[in-house]
């Protein structure tokens, strides 16, 4: 009973003291006996000396967590360093018995003999001796034990016990103790708590037994108090001891604290730790901080240091106790309204209700906040799971507050320390915090829907991708709640609603940050994750200035408005152009896996993703990453003395050589590689260091066919005879890695233990002669790699994010260089996606113009006109191109003047002041030369001194910014004509003159003169144009494209691309290897086309196509298709006999004015020579097209293409529609089948065959035509076995009971389209699967897309 009483107290206005009166009245103590008498503390100096006998230093395997000890006969053992170093060994004394505890797994050695020269083997050998009180042979038993036999043992080890006991478990361990026995264990708590989702301090189940006995485990990390472990030598166990530190202060009392007095952070540390219904310390600690004159609370302008002791206990003190006070009485703590904010009173109060489809589990933003001190109230919750026992709704649960950060540990609190609260979610429930913050409903793994209402939050900015429109994004964003989020596809930003007040459109930022996912997820080659991920920023983390989980977490500085700038994770301009490497970084971890990260390279391998989400995302090459270019100068370093511990140590070291790998074979290698470990059994995945590095070494080397231990030994990777003595590597070409960017070649005298370890770093290539008949067949394979990776709706994926019609367009352009003529399917349906998606990129601009010069096509013309005009829009005042925003640049430039150039060749001729401006800008990129005049690369004659270009004004000249420059300053004479006279003509045959003699004194053909390996490829097509541009067949004595050719050859990886980013990079080899600015071809007879035969066309002009390959290819060519209505496919035998039906199509489409063709099928024709013909109906006339010969043993011809699926504008992609599902697979929103995106989409959940999926629409939409895709869309997703496809369904319109049976074509290419005799009006449709192929078991049912026309 309390003997003071709380309203003498408040009269005295010592609020604080009356709270921690309510907390002794809560635990029914009394402050006048709480600790009546100051325990008497046993001294354990021998103790410990027992325990560490013979040690030096403890090694530190992983990251032990902590221990706390307070009892009457329990002390540390042994601690770790840093600003508060804590225990992470701890023993007790209790009854007649004792236990050793372990914040870590020290506890395992002691079952295998004692090993002298082992520190891990002397500690548990001698936890062993002073467990069984000094015994020569104790006996030692495991918990696995019946508990009557436990009796017989002197030592238990908690090996094999229960997971959770129960209470009688307990009690008998503690009697066992209590009588006599002794216990050691060991676990990290902090990995508990991670693996089990419980709490350490009271769920524990050491924490269970020994909290009687004053020692229990601890969340938090222990830091080494030097390299590898913890120094017996640095130990402060004797400082550590809570109960003894709290009786000094009880002594001192008032007075003046001395210098030397102990700190307060281990009873701090205590409070944290020690279970509820503690009888040892607790009670004494209340007591003691009820008499604390004047403690503070933390807040960001003066936050609590480790001096401030007394106010950290205090804070402590309530942090722990707040919830044991009713809801009704909780109260807001003062520095709540410093952060994580305050709300105005005048905010209005709000209930609003919420349905959940829990199809993507974690944290529901639910834009309210909950105000510090004030109480939500959860309504009735509807849900498909009936509440448990305790009326909780299961996988449920309610959660306020986003900063889930504990700052315990650290030495400046700038906050509270713990400000987030999560209770299971039951109808009724009450909920009141101190500090408040952001309110979400969490969903688990399993949860089901619901619907529930939340009262008393006020409403916070909230914007949800596809759902908020402008309109109510304005409102949204005025919202009072002080923080703000907003939610896109695969990831969720928590930032302050200062940062979004002036925020226009969060849509842009929002895209850019789930490009960042989906570019992780695809490198990693894995789905995207189920849970979208979160990032949020607080003023103070609990480790780093960034950390990797759930959510991400960083400091405020990127994520507010600061000096009237945009907060950096909201400013997309300079995320296009920068990046955010720690973001790239952190989910990197996240994407990380420990079968491919070895020890030193858990800060390592997390980069490649940084490095793949900085091209993918904002165009910086991997090679000049400016991370990465700071850290080559340590590593030219490090390559004269390899040592691989200094390797290990320095991450910006460890990454380099893979960004080499990189920049040598591209990010489709490291896509292969990494799928290869998902392919393997969990039993086959590499389980130590050694086995990690050699599967890695295997793999890459299996995947680009190149023996790559010579690279790795020269990195000093340790060798080993698993990898010496691999055979199959021994096959392969050995590779030694390209050192130039180092100036490196390995010390002679180095020992080697293999021929191949001594292959040069930088060699030569062969200036071989190359056959034409090698470049046709590199060419064949490079175009069948461009072909199968194209998209259903006609795209390409590469830099989609950066430039959504960039790669389009440059694979369109490629193609039709490459021989594919312009009525080629892919063709025609790249150019239809690029006609209905605007450039908003120069680049894109001026590819896209390319590409239609490149077709030969007229009824392209006006378009060609718009984008002319476009393109001379952009054109800045320097005569230059930018982005087009921002600076202008030579790269840019370059793509805007071949476009014009392509514009003039088809007839719509440039204004001559167009060309005369961009003619004098360009001379300002020329770098200034110290050189003499060299000989000319033109004439052979002494001209002008080489100069290069550089990308911008005043930078290095590279070969690929001067094979630019060359070029422009051609196009630009070539342009202007004769009538280019005087001095501009002059100085701009002299600059083109320069850098053709820049070109010839910096030849090469395997790097990127002044850039290294930066844009090597792009280099290599800007080779290509100078040189055919100017009729150049050699270069400085070289045959630059034998060489080029013969090195493109050698480089060229298994399934026809080559590195860097594949489609890119493939694009830039095949336009060089084609000479494609000569339009010519290499010489001989080309096959690339020849795969694609034609029929005559009909005296109506019908004419059927025919592809070759696996399956065969089959389309018609129709002038008039208004009453087109069937196609049958024929095959008649070439040697007589009866014809067959191929396939039949009925499917009826409409056409845009690039679709000259539709009706298309795939068929599996017998082997054996052929005649292959089309009958095609119109209304109840027949026609038939003449005959194609085909012959299935003579089809060579890989390549094909996905066929035709005609394109109408998509309602549904362009209204606000809401589309949910019965279930969704890891990052498969039922969203994205409704995104107008070919490249992602909605899947069911692995094994599901039956999927239900819903579209509600914001208004009755008109519709006459409803277009189905299949989730995987490209030709490589296509073929048996590959995935999953949708091939029945029920669709229901509207409110009708009666479905619709629709049957699919399984063909993962091909889309079905339903069409309705007349138009429907709708506000919703249902679908229901019915039947799927048999390989439903693999991911991938579902739909990339669902149109509405």
């Amino acid at each position: 009973m309390l003997q003071t009483s709380p309203l003498a107290l408040v009269q005295r206005s010592r609020l604080w003291v009356v709270y921690f009166l309510w907390c002794l009245a809560f635990l029914a103590i009394s402050p006048a006996t709480a600790l009546s008498v100051a325990p008497s503390f046993q001294d354990t100096d021998a103790d410990r000396a027992v325990l560490l006998d013979g040690l030096d230093v403890l090694p530190r395997p992983g990251t032990p967590g902590t221990v706390s000890v307070f009892g009457p006969k329990a002390f540390a053992v042994l601690t770790g360093g840093g600003a508060q170093p804590h225990a992470m060994l701890g023993a007790a004394r209790y009854g007649k018995g004792r236990v050793v505890v372990a914040a870590h797994g020290y506890h395992s050695a002691s079952v295998k003999a004692r090993n002298s020269n082992d520190p891990l083997s002397v500690f548990a050998h001698n936890a062993i001796q002073w467990l069984s009180s000094g015994k020569m042979k104790p006996k030692v038993g495991k918990l696995s034990l019946p508990i009557k036999q436990w009796k017989n043992y002197d030592v238990l080890i908690w090996l094999d016990a229960p997971e959770y006991p129960n209470a009688d478990w307990v009690k008998s361990l503690q009697k066992y103790v209590r009588q006599g026995g002794s216990v050691f264990m060991g676990s990290c708590p902090w990995g508990w708590a991670q693996l089990s989702g419980k709490n350490i301090r009271e769920e524990h189940p050491m924490n269970q037994v020994t909290a009687i006995m004053g020692v229990v485990l601890a969340d938090g990390y222990c830091d080494a108090n030097q390299d590898g472990g913890y120094a017996v030598s640095k130990n402060q166990a004797g400082k550590m001891h809570a109960g003894q530190i709290l009786s000094y202060y009880q002594e001192l009392g008032i007075a003046a604290i001395p210098v030397d007095a102990p700190a307060y952070y281990p009873l701090v540390h205590a409070v944290e730790s020690i279970p509820s219904g503690d009888m040892i310390l607790l009670p004494a600690l209340l007591e003691y901080a009820s008499k604390l004159e004047n403690p503070h609370a933390p807040n960001p302008k003066k936050p609590l240091g480790i001096k401030d002791g007394a106010s950290r206990l205090w804070v402590a003190l309530k942090s722990r106790l707040w919830k044991d006070i009713p809801v009704a009485k909780r109260v807001a703590f003062l520095g709540a309204d410093d952060f994580p904010g305050a709300v105005s009173a005048s905010a209005k109060q709000v209930a609003e209700k919420f349905t959940f489809d829990a199809t993507r589990p974690g944290w529901q933003s639910t834009g309210l906040y909950l105000a510090p001190g004030k109480t939500l109230r959860v309504g009735k919750i509807k849900s498909e799971t009936k509440p448990d026992s305790k009326g909780q709704t299961q996988g449920w649960s309610l959660r306020v507050g986003c900063h889930r950060d504990t700052l315990w540990h650290k030495s400046s609190w700038p906050r509270w320390p713990e400000i987030t609260v999560e209770l299971p979610l039951s109808e009724g429930l009450e909920i009141r915090t101190p500090w408040g913050g952001p309110v979400y409903l969490v969903a688990s793994s399993d949860a089901q829907p619901l619907e529930l209402t939340l009262k008393g939050a006020v409403k916070a900015p909230l914007f949800v991708l596809g759902q908020t429109t402008p309109r109510e994004w304005e409102k949204a964003q005025t919202a009072p709640g002080p923080w703000a989020e907003i939610v896109g596809n695969e990831c969720v930003l928590t930032v302050p609603s200062s940062a979004v007040r002036n925020l226009a459109d969060p849509t842009q930022a929002i895209t850019f940050w789930d490009g960042v996912i989906t570019s992780h997820c695809e490198l990693g080659a894995e789905d995207i994750p189920l849970r979208k991920e979160r990032f949020v920023a607080d003023v103070l983390i609990s480790a780093g200035y960034m950390h990797s989980g759930y959510p991400v977490m960083t400091h405020l500085d990127v994520a507010e408005a600061r000096d009237g700038q945009m907060a950096h994770v909201l400013d997309v301009e300079r995320l296009r152009n920068e990046g955010s490497w720690g973001h790239f970084h952190e989910w990197g971890h996240n994407r990380q896996k420990s079968s491919w990260t070895f020890s030193g390279t858990g800060e390592v391998t997390c980069n490649l993703f940084s490095l793949h989400a900085g091209e993918i995302m904002s165009g910086i090459e991997p090679w000049e990453n400016p991370w990465l270019v700071g850290q080559k100068e340590s590593a030219i370093k490090y390559l004269k003395k390899p040592d691989f511990d200094s390797w290990k140590g320095n991450p910006g070291i460890a990454l380099v050589v893979y960004a080499m790998l990189q920049r040598e074979f591209g990010w489709e290698a490291y896509k292969r590689v990494f799928s290869k470990y998902h392919e393997l059994a969990s039993s086959q995945q590499p389980k130590n260091d050694e086995e990690k590095r050699n599967q890695f070494i295997i793999f890459f080397s299996q995947t680009v066919r190149r023996d790559l231990r010579p690279l790795f030994t020269r990195w000093g990777w340790p060798e080993n005879d698993a990898i010496l003595n691999h055979s199959a590597l021994g096959r392969l070409t050995p590779y030694g890695g390209d050192f130039q960017w180092a100036g490196y070649a390995p010390p002679k005298g180095r020992r080697v233990t293999q021929d191949w370890a001594t292959q040069d770093a930088s060699p030569q290539e062969s200036k071989r002669l190359v056959e034409v008949s090698a470049v046709n067949e590199a060419i064949d394979n490079g175009v069948e790699f461009l072909l199968s990776t194209q998209m259903a709706d006609g795209s390409w994926s590469d830099y989609r994010s950066s430039y959504p019609n960039g790669q389009t367009a440059l694979s369109v352009y490629t193609l039709l260089k490459c021989g594919i003529p312009s009525s080629h399917r892919a063709i025609r349906r790249g150019l239809s996606y690029l006609r209905r998606q605007p450039p908003a990129k120069t680049y894109s601009l001026g590819i896209q113009m390319m590409a239609i010069e490149a077709s030969h096509e007229e009824s392209l013309l006006p378009w060609m006109k718009e984008l002319q005009a476009l393109l001379l829009d952009w054109q800045q005042g320097s005569g230059m191109w930018s982005y087009p925003s921002g600076a202008t640049d030579l790269s840019i430039t370059q793509y805007a003047a071949l476009g014009l150039w392509s514009a003039d060749k088809m007839g719509l001729k440039t204004p001559r002041k167009a060309w005369q401006n961009l003619a004098k800008g360009l001379r300002s990129y020329l770098v200034d030369s110290q050189n003499s005049a060299k000989q000319s690369a033109v004439t052979g004659k002494s001209s002008v001194p080489a100069r290069g270009f550089s990308y911008r004004p005043g930078g290095t000249a590279t070969g690929s910014m001067t094979a630019a420059g060359v070029a422009v300053a051609y196009l630009c004479e070539d342009a202007l004509g004769e009538k280019f006279r005087g001095t501009p003509k002059q100085a701009t045959r002299l600059a083109r003159e320069a850098g053709l003699a820049w070109l010839a004194e910096n030849f090469a053909v395997d790097h990127n003169p002044g850039a290294a390996a930066s844009r090597h490829l792009y280099y290599l097509y800007g080779l290509e144009r100078a040189c055919n541009l100017h009729g150049l067949e050699q270069m400085a004595n070289h045959d630059w494209y034998q060489e080029g050719a013969a090195w493109l050859l050698d480089h060229q990886l298994e399934a026809g691309h080559w590195g860097g980013t594949c489609e890119t990079s493939t694009c830039f080899a095949l336009l060089f290897l084609r000479r494609a600015t000569l339009e010519a071809v290499t010489g001989g007879e080309r096959k690339v086309g020849a795969s694609q035969r034609n029929s005559k066309p009909t005296e109506s002009g019908v004419v059927l196509h025919l592809a070759q390959g696996e399956p065969l290819i089959l389309w018609v060519e129709v002038p008039e298709v208004a009453s087109l209505e069937r196609v049958r496919y024929m095959a008649r035998p070439k040697k007589g006999g009866a014809s067959r039906l191929l396939k039949e199509v009925r499917i009826p489409a409409t056409i845009d004015d690039l679709e000259a063709f539709r009706f298309s099928a795939r068929v599996n024709c017998p082997e054996g020579d052929w005649l292959i013909y089309a009958e095609i109906e119109a209304f109840l006339a027949v026609e038939t097209t003449t005959e194609v010969e085909y012959s299935k043993e003579s089809s060579n011809a890989k390549f094909g293409f996905i066929d035709s699926i005609v394109k109408r504008e998509n309602n549904l992609a362009r209204s606000m529609a809401q589309a949910s599902a019965s279930a969704s697979a890891g990052g498969h929103d039922p969203s994205h089948a409704i995104d107008g995106q070919f490249h992602t989409s909605w899947q069911a959940p692995v094994g599901d065959k039956s999927p239900r999926f819903e579209i509600k629409l914001n208004q009755i939409m008109r519709v006459s035509e409803i277009t189905f895709a299949h989730a995987r869309t490209k030709l490589a997703d296509s073929g048996e076995g590959q995935n999953p496809r949708v091939t029945k369904l029920h669709l229901w319109l509207g409110s009708s009971r009666n479905p619709i049976v629709v049957d699919l074509n399984p063909d993962a290419s091909e889309e079905t389209t339903v069409v309705f005799s007349k138009k429907k009006k709708i506000r919703s449709l249902r679908i229901e699967v019915l039947e799927s192929t048999d390989d439903a078991e693999k991911l991938g049912l579902g739909f990339s897309e669902i149109e509405l026309q």
